[in-house]
């Protein structure tokens, strides 16, 4: 295995989460101020709504990233390129006769979800939607392709691009056209996006043609038979999104849904920090699956281990600038906003931990529990979502939709422990007890700064004074964790060589 280019995609992977975020930041607070947090909210419902369409996806696309890499691993380019091939036309065909099917259908939905006043924007994007989601989802087989090929670092560099332009176009084109105008962006740049990754792709495998066009019997069954268990993921997955945001318009208000758009939007973000880096494990994983498959749990527990020793001054540090976050974004103290990325912070976290057990289960096509997670999660949702919406409105949605990724996250983390007979100390290890006190505790000295200096002094000096509360609380334990030695002495090195560096991968 090239240990140099795991450490690339790495680290291609990690700034590509950052570089995204602050181009989404400037993004929404441009929108915010000008089509308002209502069409925003709009805009968000229609995307919820039109992804569910993907269901017909099959779960291939996630299939193209294991048996790419396994035919890659094996030297056999012939197939790895089948694969593709195979799964773009596959995907391509039924994802578009899929999407031409429900147009009407998802009027009548949208009608349902939203208020009659905002029916005629949403009518207006709907087609433009549905043709951005299948360049997408075509463009997402020839990003797993790469990512088979371990060239995350060309999949990052194009999404880069992507939210720059992005970002430009929606300067030049909102202003003018409103939502119409982030249609035509989001069109342009999902074709712009695919051809970049199919060209790259070619020269990763040269068996590939100009236009795929190969359709083959036995591979499409061996990608199917995994990817319909992948599928059941990605479609609860998807799922979980539109209910949650179709519940929030209902019960919170279209503002509602809006702040739920944006807080979501900022703590997905940030857990991509850490959830980026550790998608590369699906192809490494499935890699050693096929050549070293005694060394996959050790991989497993480094990787545990730098997972919590990240996680925890990540979200505490999150929810740590949550009100200076409302105030530069916004231009003001949310409380809606705020709670919404306070409650998502804490379960994100939770959910995050499962991170190097569920990638893992990913690699070598263990998807039992995985699937079964995301249904307890989707079905657990939609009901709490309905009951606690009634009593609670959107606070109530927000709080189901924290409670499903919390239990969802335990029907991967505890059977993994299980089956590979991990003793529970390592689910939560010694080493990470003062880290988490402090954590805690800067977050809330840093809540308190804030509610004290807010009205008396300036954002910025208001700011610092957080920052340091917060930086001051955890820097002790932080610097004395066993995890900050071993990291910090592969900087600038190897990243990957923290985690699986003593087990022999080459």
């Amino acid at each position: 295995m090239r240990k140099e280019q795991v450490v690339k995609n790495a680290g291609a992977a990690f700034i590509q989460v950052v570089a995204t975020g602050l181009l989404m930041f400037f993004l929404y607070r441009y929108l915010l101020h000008t089509i308002g947090v209502k069409r925003l909210g709009i805009w968000s419902v229609v995307l919820a709504t039109t992804s569910a369409s993907r269901i017909t996806e099959l779960g291939l696309t996630g299939s193209v990233v294991k048996f790419v890499a396994k035919y890659v691993a094996n030297h056999d380019q012939t197939k790895a390129g089948a694969v593709i091939e195979t799964a773009a036309i596959s995907i391509g065909v039924f994802v578009g006769a899929l999407l031409l099917a429900v147009y009407v259908p998802l009027h009548w939905i949208l009608a349902r979800v939203l208020p009659v006043t905002a029916m005629p924007e949403a009518t207006a994007i709907l087609p433009y939607t549905l043709v951005s989601l299948w360049l997408a989802t075509v463009g997402g087989v020839f990003q797993s392709g790469l990512d088979g090929c371990l060239r995350t670092d060309l999949r990052a560099s194009f999404n880069i691009l992507n939210n720059c332009l992005t970002l430009a176009m929606a300067v030049m084109l909102v202003p003018k056209f409103g939502l119409l105008g982030l249609a035509y962006t989001q069109v342009a740049l999902a074709g712009l996006l695919l051809l970049l990754s199919w060209i790259y792709l070619r020269t990763e495998l040269r068996e590939l043609p100009y236009v795929p066009h190969r359709w083959t019997v036995p591979i499409f069954k061996e990608i199917l038979q995994y990817g319909i268990a992948f599928q059941t993921i990605s479609f609860v997955g998807m799922l979980l999104d539109p209910i949650t945001k179709g519940l929030l318009s209902r019960y919170g208000g279209l503002a509602s849904a809006g702040y739920y758009e944006m807080a979501n939007r900022m703590t997905s973000q940030f857990r991509a920090l850490l959830t980026a880096p550790n998608q590369i494990l699906v192809p490494v994983i499935a890699d050693l699956h096929e050549t070293e498959s005694d060394r996959t749990l050790s991989v497993y527990k480094l990787s545990y281990r730098l997972q919590m020793f990240l996680s925890l001054p990540l979200y505490a540090g999150v929810l740590a600038a949550i009100p200076v976050v409302s105030v530069l974004w916004i231009g003001t103290y949310q409380r809606t906003f705020v709670l919404y990325s306070a409650l998502l912070t804490l379960g994100w976290f939770l959910n995050g931990l499962i991170n190097p057990a569920y990638f893992s289960n990913l690699g070598t096509g263990a998807l039992k529990w995985n699937v079964i997670a995301h249904v307890v999660m989707g079905v657990s949702n939609a009901i709490l979502g309905v009951f606690l919406g009634i009593e609670y409105g959107g606070t109530g949605v927000v709080v189901a939709r924290v409670f499903s990724l919390v239990i969802g996250s335990s029907m991967v983390i505890v059977p993994f422990f299980r089956e590979h007979g991990l003793s529970w100390g390592e689910l939560f290890p010694r080493e990470n007890l003062w880290l988490t006190i402090a954590c805690a505790a800067g977050a809330g000295v840093a809540w308190f700064a804030y509610s004290s200096l807010h009205g008396d002094f300036g954002l910025i000096w208001t700011a610092s004074a957080c920052l340091a509360a917060f930086s001051v609380a955890i820097s002790v334990p932080g610097w004395r964790h066993p995890m900050r030695a071993r990291l910090f002495g592969m900087i600038p090195g190897r990243w990957w060589t923290i985690a699986v560096g003593n087990v022999g991968v080459e």
